[in-house]
């Protein structure tokens, strides 16, 4: 079955709200489990890749943000690994 643009912009918005949920719980401090994201971003790039080109080429803007979101959620992660790995382990 072949990915509508509408379905696309739904689904790019819905995983962006999922990355930005995440996010804010990182910057709280607390740890989330991130299973399954790498498996989620694949399969939302192969229904981008299954639209007509000028309808992937709509999607840009929320591309962009997507990007600039996953990019923070990936900075996050890392000063939180930095932080954790930092401070004094007890025993």
């Amino acid at each position: 079955m072949m990915t509508t643009l509408a379905e696309a912009q739904r689904d790019l918005a819905n995983f962006g709200n999922v990355l930005a949920r995440v996010r804010g719980e990182i910057i709280s401090g607390n740890h989330v489990d991130l299973s399954g994201l790498p498996e989620r971003t694949e399969a939302l790039c192969r229904e981008i890749e299954s639209l007509p080109h000028h309808e992937g080429q709509m999607l840009m803007p929320l591309l962009t943000t997507f990007v600039r979101d996953y990019d923070a959620l990936a900075e996050r992660l890392t000063a939180q690994h930095q932080r954790d790995s930092a401070a004094p382990r007890h025993r």
